[in-house]
């Protein structure tokens, strides 16, 4: 019944597809800003010696996947 109704408020297929896309680029965005003020403070507390250069580099490695991670999944949309 929802999907008559939707037809009939011209909302098709296509445009939730549209939108869904759309929607999930914005939240990609932001998800990789995200990264990179973590990356950001991550690099201010290793400089103030504050977390080990070991845990570091760690951890900006982790980021580096979860960016690439988030960019693959952009080029396959």
């Amino acid at each position: 019944m929802d999907l008559y109704r939707r037809r009939m408020e011209g909302q098709t297929a296509s445009d939730n597809a549209i939108r869904i896309r759309h929607c999930d680029d914005i939240e990609r965005h932001l998800r990789l800003a995200a990264l990179r003020a973590e990356r950001d403070v991550l690099f201010a507390l290793a400089r103030a010696r504050e977390v080990s250069d070991r845990n570091y580099r760690k951890l900006v490695r982790e980021i580096h996947l979860q960016e690439e991670r988030l960019r693959r999944a952009a080029n396959c949309a």
